[in-house]
């Protein structure tokens, strides 16, 4: 049976150390899918339903990531990707995403909980059908995407974050927040 990109990849980097809060850079290509589906379930079987705060896990991804990323993400974890494949954040039932460019088709199908930020600059997201909002982030959700990016930046030199740092605008980041209503 082949291994997931989770078990080869997060797993081991994660849950030996998930008594502190962890920042991590990993490389991923488009031929890995479902990324953060396994970590979700893993931090889940750890934790329970415990709150845990946003930046437990943050996660940078150097690379275009490929279909279902973000799959099942869960509190506690941020994702940080410049691209992403078809159906990322799908199912996401807590935890926080930035993705650095307009998703693909099927995005945050089945959300049901968590905040997916992503980089618009007032283009249409293609949203999965299903019950969300969409809006621009508060001032301070906006300096948290702002430290990310910056983190990210340091950590991956993406083409992606650079564009975006050097557009910055404080009252409009090009961001929008998409949640689940319940």
């Amino acid at each position: 049976m082949t291994r997931t990109y989770d078990e080869l990849e997060l797993l081991p980097k994660v849950v030996p150390s998930t008594r502190h809060n962890r920042t991590l850079c990993c490389d991923i290509t488009a031929a890995d899918h479902e990324v953060g589906k396994k970590l979700s379930r893993t931090m889940k079987e750890v934790y329970g339903d415990a709150t845990l705060p946003n930046d437990k896990i943050v996660i940078h991804f150097r690379g275009a990531a490929g279909d279902g990323f973000g799959t099942g993400l869960g509190p506690g974890i941020t994702f940080v990707a410049d691209k992403i494949g078809a159906n990322g954040c799908a199912d996401m039932n807590g935890g926080r995403a930035l993705i650095l460019s307009l998703p693909r088709e099927g995005f945050c199908h089945g959300l049901k909980n968590g905040n997916v930020f992503v980089y618009s600059r007032g283009m249409d997201i293609p949203l999965a059908s299903g019950a969300y909002t969409v809006g621009k982030p508060n001032a301070s959700e906006r300096a948290e995407i702002r430290s990310l990016v910056e983190e990210h930046q340091l950590l991956t030199h993406s083409k992606e974050s650079s564009a975006i740092l050097s557009d910055w605008n404080e009252s409009d980041c090009g961001f929008v927040r998409v949640s689940a209503t319940v």
